[in-house]
């Protein structure tokens, strides 16, 4: 049996991938929809994966690919700031320094 999809969910989900730099097992996976599916609908947008570096000298497209790289870094810088947040403390919110002086 298969699922269907709304067209809201495809077009999230597709722009995750195209507009965001999102790889398509992680933007699946935080929307709850199969890799698979998501790459089918990708495909029927004629996405071809993840682009490499330019093979040219054109500076209009090596700066397209520089603000393309920025906007991908920020959100990593983004992500891993909400995402690090629980590294300052150990497990069950120990704090570690802490733990580590009364040693």
């Amino acid at each position: 049996m298969y699922r269907r999809y709304a067209r809201e969910l495809k077009e999230q989900a597709c722009g995750l991938v195209i507009h965001r730099g999102y790889g398509p097992a992680n933007a699946g996976r935080q929307l709850g929809i199969p890799e698979m599916t998501l790459r089918g609908w990708l495909s029927k947008r004629n996405w071809k994966g993840v682009r490499s570096m330019p093979d040219t000298d054109d500076p209009k497209i090596l700066k397209a690919c520089i603000r393309e790289l920025e906007a991908k870094l920020r959100r990593a810088e983004m992500e891993r700031e909400i995402l690090g947040q629980p590294q300052r403390s150990g497990v069950f919110g120990k704090n570690l320094q802490r733990d580590a002086l009364a040693d």
